[in-house]
């Protein structure tokens, strides 16, 4: 029981460190920052079979928060390459963030030779 208590202090600072590194750098919040922030709440917010759509939930909204105007067509090529490419490098219990930004970053490079 006493090990349980101190895993969930652990997640619980884990997510409170994340979040207001968020909220202090926001406008300078990397892909990365973003992605590991919204996966870990996602989790603890889905558990078993739901959590496995976060990885897509969260690429989608830190590519979209990324990016000051939703409508342009690099944004929409970049989530769409994102969710077919990247999507399944990471789970919730590894998140191998650093993969997924590598991941996302090609996936920019690919939409801006294409655009």
């Amino acid at each position: 029981m006493e090990g349980k208590n101190v895993r969930s202090s652990i997640v619980v600072m884990l997510i409170v460190g994340v979040l207001m590194g968020m909220l202090v750098g926001q406008t300078s919040a990397s892909l990365k920052s973003c992605y590991i922030g919204c996966l870990v709440q996602c989790a603890l917010s889905h558990k078993g079979i739901g959590a496995i759509q976060c990885p897509f939930t969260c690429l989608k909204q830190c590519i979209l928060l990324e990016s000051p105007s939703n409508d342009d067509l690099h944004t929409y090529c970049k989530l769409g390459c994102a969710a077919s490419a990247c999507t399944n490098i990471s789970t919730p219990q590894d998140p191998r963030e650093e993969e997924v930004e590598n991941c996302v970053n090609s996936c920019s490079n690919k939409c801006t030779n294409q655009y």
